[in-house]
């Protein structure tokens, strides 16, 4: 969502083969608020397999690469990045969009060698997202929603539209945790 109000083109990555084609037919998805029925689309989107030889490619044309697939499933992307962080010349910043204290930090210290030009920029998200099933692509999601970045790690990038940035990223990763 933040990335689509900002303009960039999404390059959705994932194992699940069914998952990917549909986004890849439909190259969209609808984001439909639980309470309202309220529905964002989110449009330049496509979608590759995990390994598939084209994502060397994409993570050398990204400036963000994001996470969202639960903080323990991080460690399973290390074979996938490491090269990529070891070898990488320019700025690119790392943002996991997981629950947890500091999950970029955390998943930054996976990594052994990483260029002092990627960036893990750490978050607070809140926003839930309810277990309702859905017969396609389409995600449900709670009204509420606020994304904090820590803006000591985010002097190099510009800032995105719907993240606020704050000085003092624990004061609110330890509300959101009370």
């Amino acid at each position: 969502y933040i990335f689509n109000k900002n303009d960039f083109e999404i390059i959705f990555v994932d194992k699940n083969q069914d998952l990917i084609d549909e986004i890849n037919q439909k190259k969209q998805y609808k984001i439909i608020d639980i309470n309202s029925k309220d529905e964002v689309i989110i449009k330049n989107i496509q979608a590759i397999h995990l390994e598939d030889a084209k994502l060397k490619t994409y993570l050398k044309q990204s400036k963000y690469i994001t996470t969202s697939l639960g903080s323990n499933n991080l460690k399973y992307l290390v074979p996938y990045l490491q090269k990529h962080f070891q070898t990488f010349s320019k700025l690119q910043f790392i943002l996991c969009f997981e629950n947890g204290y500091k999950i970029s930090s955390e998943f930054a210290k996976l990594f052994f060698d990483i260029q002092p030009n990627i960036r893990f920029i750490d978050l607070v998200v809140d926003r839930i997202i309810p277990n309702k099933k859905s017969k396609n692509i389409d995600v449900f999601v709670d009204n509420f929603f606020e994304v904090i970045a820590d803006k000591n790690e985010q002097k190099r990038s510009k800032k995105l539209k719907l993240i606020s940035y704050v000085k003092d990223i624990d004061a609110y990763t330890f509300r959101k945790l009370l």
